[in-house]
């Protein structure tokens, strides 16, 4: 709905609600320094990156459900599928691990030692998985192996988003561009240079009417 946000500080994460003419701090969990977290889609789960592990905590009750390890280096980037059932980590080892959301155990993987992962999310149907890496490359893993991959240009991909409403998968850069990429993927985009720096998150409305950048600018 969109009465809360949840935010990384150096001493923990807190839990907000959005009022009229202010924003309130709920609760703060013991997770130092995070600098990635998400709301599932329903907005039940927290996910919240700590190193190389991924706390899930209840944003109902705020109890911590359960703490998802197996990556050896730092976790870049989580997503949850479109149905809340599954969730995707990859972290700069060149791990992609899916997590079942109801047992929160590893249900398969994929690792590619030759790259970091920079940036992941799935498709509209959650039946894909589509990450960025160190070496240009822009994945779709269907099951645990790569159904394809193109190359996503001269720049690093920082961060993804797919749009179901435009068949497309945005991506910001480090050079501050976003590329618009066609999807099926046959590595052909679009390119429009929105930033000054690196850009560090995109995040589409629900009703993909609007995309929103951040950038290191």
């Amino acid at each position: 709905l969109g009465l809360q946000i949840v935010g990384g500080f150096t001493e923990k994460l807190k839990l907000c609600s959005l009022l009229v003419d202010d924003i309130r701090i709920e609760h703060g969990f013991p997770v130092k320094g995070c600098k990635e977290v998400r709301f599932s889609n329903g907005g039940q789960f927290i996910a919240a990156v700590a190193q190389n592990g991924v706390h899930i905590y209840s944003s109902i009750t705020n109890n911590h459900i359960a703490t998802l390890r197996g990556h050896v280096g730092q976790v870049k980037a989580i997503a949850f599928s479109k149905d809340d059932r599954r969730l995707v980590t990859v972290s700069i080892d060149g791990a992609i691990y899916e997590w079942n959301t109801q047992t929160w155990q590893r249900m398969q993987d994929n690792v590619v030692k030759t790259c970091a992962y920079t940036a992941v999310t799935y498709d509209d149907q959650g039946n894909s998985i589509l990450c960025s890496a160190s070496d240009k490359m822009l994945r779709e893993i269907v099951e645990g192996k790569i159904d394809k991959q193109v190359s996503c240009g001269p720049d690093v991909l920082t961060t993804i988003a797919f749009s179901s409403k435009h068949r497309a998968v945005f991506a910001g850069t480090t050079s501050g561009a976003i590329r618009i990429f066609e999807y099926p993927l046959t590595g052909a985009y679009k390119e429009v240079l929105v930033h000054a720096g690196s850009i560090a998150r995109l995040r589409l409305s629900p009703q993909d009417e609007f995309l929103f950048s951040a950038g290191e600018d």
